[in-house]
């Protein structure tokens, strides 16, 4: 007889399709023969379903624990914070009323754009810019001055 130990590495190689094709052949023999090797097998794959489903089970509570914290968050940049009903609305609403709402969504882009426009980026960005503008128009006058003193000594 086989060591249990062996067996055990058999079970498992059985049961994750790892054995070559002469050892399956000789377990599959085994396995009608001996009734504890049959128990044995049947038990070791009520515990791997068992334990992929607690697996699958412990995902779906991540997932949903995840999903939570999700939609208990804010917002990034509070965004589409006036769309917060879109659920109501959708028991409410045809779905033909629905799109023509959702078509408001780039206006509410904008709209969101233009409060983010006073922030400290846009803010420095528009500084630059107005401090390249100021530059250019320097320049342009520093050259219109030197082209008013050029044209007076001549």
């Amino acid at each position: 007889m086989t060591p249990k130990t062996k067996f055990f590495e058999m079970i498992e190689g059985f049961l994750m399709d790892d054995l070559n094709p002469v050892e399956k052949k000789e377990f599959e023999t085994e396995l009608k023969v001996n009734p504890k090797l049959s128990a044995e097998v049947k038990f070791e794959k009520q515990m791997q379903s068992a334990l992929a489903e607690k697996d699958v089970l412990k995902l779906r509570e991540t997932l949903k624990s995840i999903g939570k914290q999700v939609v208990n968050s804010q917002t990034p940049f509070d965004l589409l914070d006036d769309f917060e009903n879109v659920r109501q609305l959708s028991d409410i609403l045809a779905p033909e009323e629905l799109l023509e709402f959702f078509d408001s969504l780039p206006k509410a882009h904008v709209y969101q754009h233009e409060l983010a426009s006073n922030e400290n980026v846009h803010e420095f960005y528009r500084q630059q810019n107005s401090q390249e503008i100021e530059d250019e128009e320097e320049m342009i006058l520093s050259e219109l001055w030197d082209l008013e003193e050029i044209e007076g000594l001549e």
